[in-house]
């Protein structure tokens, strides 16, 4: 099921169009859902540090309760913490509603490019039954926390008020995310390197890829983003959906001169960012640049690939 969802995305006919790709990265990015919380999370945590404060500060220094009380509220807004503490579920319960809606519509704008496309799909998520704050926990690489998906099999201590609950214990949301399958083809231009080792197939290319590994005339082992084959001739396919600097265009240069490659292509869902370096590539006549890929069809980009060198083949 996993790679029939894969294999329906690099399906996509127009999948470099910039609408798509802005809308998947919105997607994948969860932006809304992902600095709310972590001021929901912020917010819980400085008041409760503030509580905290105030009764240790009180223990150590006995100050009537009258009088402690007043310093707290003027202080810390002690009773307002509590105040805010029953309202947090309302606010959190909306700003999921925000992000389902969010993902809904985007997943929308994708499927028009592609109706059969499977990006979502609906879990169940536990939340807080004091703060509402999903189950949390952080990611390998530490960027972001990620809201944890199905029942508990044992009790965990909330991430933002630290109350230890269960699953008999919290709150059910029901709630759409990215299938984990389609993150991990989108990341790390996985996506468009497989795109176009299709194109290249579809003009009769036998192709490798994504991310081939080739040992050079130096002794230095090179990663071609795509490696192709016809006729006798070897192809290298370097492919850059962000900005792309002068370095990147020679970096790619050395390496097609170190594996021998007999024809290269530069793939760029932007455009050169200089007008020297275009004149570098242009003398180059065996490398073929594709720019500005965002804003054309399937059919024009194969029409200048049929156009440039590759078609000669």
């Amino acid at each position: 099921m996993s790679e029939r969802d894969a294999g329906k995305l690099l399906s996509t006919r127009d999948l470099c169009r910039k609408q798509l790709l802005n809308a998947m990265n919105e997607m994948l990015l969860e932006s809304g859902l992902k600095d709310g919380l972590l001021d929901d999370i912020s917010k819980v945590r400085s008041n409760i540090d503030a509580v905290v404060s105030f009764f240790e500060e009180r223990e150590s220094t006995r100050i009537p309760q009258r009088e402690a009380e007043e310093h707290m509220r003027r202080s810390y807004g002690f009773h307002s913490f509590f105040r805010n503490l029953r309202k947090l579920p309302r606010v959190v319960e909306k700003r999921l509603q925000r992000y389902e809606g969010q993902l809904q519509r985007l997943d929308g704008r994708i499927r028009r490019f592609n109706p059969s496309l499977e990006l979502i799909e609906e879990a169940v998520v536990l939340r807080c039954p004091r703060c509402a704050i999903p189950v949390l926990r952080e990611r390998e690489s530490h960027d972001w926390i990620e809201i944890v998906k199905g029942e508990l099999e044992e009790p965990v201590d909330c991430y933002a008020c630290a109350h230890r609950f269960g699953s008999g214990d919290a709150r059910r949301t029901k709630l759409h995310f990215v299938k984990s399958i389609i993150r991990e083809v989108w990341k790390e231009d996985l996506w468009m390197e497989a795109y176009m080792s299709k194109l290249l197939q579809l003009m009769g290319w036998q192709t490798r890829g994504p991310r081939v590994y080739v040992l050079g005339s130096s002794g230095v082992e090179h990663e071609i983003d795509v490696l192709g084959n016809k006729k006798g001739f070897v192809l290298a396919c370097e492919c850059k959906t962000g900005k792309i600097e002068r370095k990147d265009v020679f970096n790619f240069w050395a390496k097609v001169q170190d594996i021998r490659s007999h024809v290269s292509v530069l793939a760029l869902i932007g455009r050169l960012p200089e007008s020297q370096t275009r004149e570098f590539v242009s003398k180059n006549l065996s490398m073929v640049l594709l720019e500005n890929l965002g804003q054309k069809s399937q059919r024009r980009i194969l029409r200048d690939m049929r156009r440039s060198a590759l078609g000669m083949i």
